[in-house]
């Protein structure tokens, strides 16, 4: 059964969950834009997998804070209510489907057919960048510098801007404004990711 293989999976790398309503509500969500929060509740999901899905990034509040124009994730508002909606980020998409195809969390997978699927002709150099940004990464955070750095090493030849585009829409990375003034431009590299 499919959802065995993606709850073996989700098993594997988030141990100690109960991953069998969060393969579900996974499942569901990599199907359609956007999952309500009464779908999520019917499937018998809880308000526990929202916060963990959430945290995790593996589904995001598409509500953000009033006080903000940004549709970073972390201005993302977690409102367990009816009426609410979430979506997945485009590579978690990826990233549950061949889970729950193959039993197996593959990020370099998903992000590599994202690129594919997008016809990007610099995907496999976005794969080679994001398998060092996973290793980069300190408390899931990248930098430009860190992406300019990787780039030149590898010789990837990489615009660094139009890369930090492609990788916030695939759902790679999102930007972390709070911190700006202390740390200059961060980035979230999506948690589900680097697992």
């Amino acid at each position: 059964m499919p959802l065995d293989k993606l709850r073996q999976a989700l098993e594997k790398i988030f141990p100690g969950e109960d991953t069998s309503s969060l393969a579900r509500i996974l499942l569901t969500a990599s199907s359609k834009d956007k999952i309500s929060y009464e779908e999520i509740i019917s499937m018998g999901g809880s308000v526990e997998d929202l916060l963990f899905a959430f945290n995790e990034r593996l589904l995001i509040p598409t509500r953000t804070s009033d006080s903000s124009r940004s549709i970073a994730w972390e201005d993302r508002v977690l409102i367990p209510r009816k009426g609410e909606e979430f979506e997945m980020p485009n590579v978690v998409r990826y990233l549950v489907i061949h889970a729950e195809r193959t039993g197996k969390w593959d990020p370099e997978y998903a992000v590599r057919r994202y690129f594919e699927d997008m016809g990007d002709p610099e995907g496999d150099k976005i794969v080679r960048l994001f398998a060092e940004l996973r290793i980069r990464a300190r408390a899931n955070r990248i930098t430009p510098e860190d992406l300019k750095e990787i780039s030149n090493r590898l010789k990837l030849n990489l615009d660094v801007d139009a890369t930090i585009a492609k990788l916030k829409g695939a759902g790679i990375i999102s930007p972390c404004l709070h911190t700006f003034i202390r740390h200059g431009i961060r980035y979230e590299l999506n948690p589900s990711l680097c697992k």
